[in-house]
């Protein structure tokens, strides 16, 4: 307990001292490079029971909405001399929970021991796809956002607090860099997702990045263990769970195990390709994520994506799919409630139902199929237009959630969206 709150004062001091560092040199100091990024985005989202959101972190929003695709953000890099310097991100955006800690996306002091090998301590991003670099860079890519399907399960490991190294050489005549990071992280999620935090520790994660010309070839693995924090709602249905006789829910302790109550262990293993020269650009990615909990199963996900570019316009299609690898679990009651007390089996019932609820909720099981243009008017600013047609199959969503608490609502819904945006960097 303690070594954890200890390492949890030294990384909040190291992404403490990296804010204070670059507030000293904001003096025109040509060692200190500050640049921005940012999106300003109309998003409609066509259901009257459905809230949109990019990710577990934002919050879901209904109708015309500003805030689900709108980001700002700002990047410091101060120099101190030819072996050191510090690199700092800070993103805001609709976050369910609003904090200063999750204002700060990346803050680490970085040494360059060596032309190919640079050691990393902070804040970091640990590289585990494609757009690792600029995933809040809408500037960046061609879509109205990344792929949901794809990307928003892995905000859970988005930024490590830990220690991490670079290599960087030359292999068959490409530039090859291989990152590798250890640490922890802790998602908040706020009062959506039953006030949960997502605690990540013992996080490993390697990476691969191969480039030559218009190809890049990506690969990553992570591993953590994980863990429910103690105020989040889902364990209190956990909790029941484990005490529940065998005569009314064989498995129970198994089923309490898988619904947070312990900690249990992640992989995820990430595959990725693009081409972007003149006139197409192609990209793609699939991934496996192994995780015995009942809130978040294993799921396998991916996506497609093809544009074309004529002069300044780039038409471009994208499909992705997140698919579970398993079927639902279903909470089989013997129909015998004789073993609980009375007055308590309303109560029970409902928090049954809930766990029902949850499971269904959390459960991404969906397809979308987007159409898109980008324009580039200057070389920094961007204009774009995209429709998304989202398929939901059965249970579960990533990306839409329901306004009224009824996860029913989810079943085998189809829903629309449109995105207008522009997208600047400076």
């Amino acid at each position: 307990m303690l070594k954890s709150m200890e390492q949890g004062l030294f990384q909040r001091y190291l992404s403490l001292l990296t804010l204070l560092l670059f507030s000293h040199t904001l003096a025109a100091d040509p060692k200190f490079r500050f640049n921005g990024f940012g999106t300003l985005a109309i998003t409609y989202e066509g259901s009257d029971e459905l809230g949109f959101s990019r990710s577990y972190i934002n919050r879901e929003r209904n109708d015309i909405s500003l805030l689900p695709d709108s980001i700002i953000g700002f990047q410091a890099d101060w120099v101190i001399n030819d072996k050191w310097d510090v690199f700092s991100q800070i993103v805001l955006e609709d976050n369910n929970k609003r904090s200063l800690d999750n204002l700060l996306a990346i803050g680490f002091l970085r040494y360059r021991a060596s032309r190919k090998i640079d050691l990393m301590a902070g804040r970091i991003n640990p590289n585990i796809y494609l757009l690792s670099d600029h995933k809040n860079v809408s500037h960046g890519y061609l879509w109205a956002r990344p792929p949901i399907e794809f990307y928003a399960q892995s905000v859970i490991v988005d930024s490590v607090d830990g220690v991490g190294v670079n290599f960087k050489t030359d292999i068959a005549g490409g530039y090859t860099k291989i990152r590798s990071v250890f640490g922890r992280s802790v998602t908040e999620q706020g009062n959506r997702v039953q006030n949960t935090d997502i605690i990540a520790s013992d996080i490993f994660s390697i990476s691969a990045e191969w480039s030559k010309q218009n190809f890049v070839l990506f690969t990553g693995y992570t591993s953590a263990k994980v863990k429910l924090n103690a105020g989040s709602g889902f364990l209190g249905v956990a909790n029941t769970l484990a005490d529940t006789p065998p005569a009314i829910l064989p498995n129970a302790q198994n089923l309490a195990r898988r619904f947070g109550l312990n900690n249990e262990s992640v992989s995820y293993i990430s595959v990725g390709a693009k081409y972007d020269g003149y006139p197409f650009v192609v990209q793609a990615e699939f991934a496996s994520s192994d995780l015995n909990w009942l809130i978040t199963p294993p799921t396998y996900t991916g996506y497609l994506s093809i544009g074309y570019k004529i002069n300044d316009f780039t038409p471009y299609i994208l499909a992705a799919f997140s698919e579970p690898k398993d079927d639902v679990v279903a909470f089989n009651f013997n129909g015998d409630l004789t073993e609980i007390n009375q007055g308590n089996e309303p109560d029970f019932q409902r928090l049954m139902n809930m766990a029902d609820q949850i499971i269904l909720a959390t459960r991404i099981d969906q397809r979308t199929i987007s159409t898109g243009i980008r324009y580039d008017w200057t070389s920094s600013l961007a204009l774009k237009f995209q429709y998304d047609h989202v398929m939901l199959d059965s249970t579960g969503s990533v990306t839409l959630f329901p306004t009224n608490n009824n996860s029913n609502s989810l079943s085998e819904a189809n829903v629309n969206l449109l995105h207008l945006s522009v997208n600047w960097v400076f």
